[in-house]
């Protein structure tokens, strides 16, 4: 994992740390909706981008076939 960004599937990510709240934070860049994902963790950040990305993915395809 880069300190900014992320990639999986062709797409890829922002990562932020809000200090605060000792949480990472991202979204999906690149596309016109606006999909958060976080984690305490990298790990977890990580886990929680590449199921927001395979969700945006069915949902397109999905919504692509209608």
């Amino acid at each position: 994992m880069n300190q900014d960004k992320m990639q999986y599937r062709g797409f890829e990510g922002s990562v932020e740390y809000d200090e605060d709240n000792h949480l990472f934070h991202g979204e999906i860049l690149g596309i016109k909706e606006h999909i958060c994902y976080a984690g305490y963790t990298p790990s977890e950040l990580m886990e929680n981008f590449i199921e927001s990305v395979d969700n945006y993915f069915v949902t397109y395809l999905t919504l692509e076939k209608l």
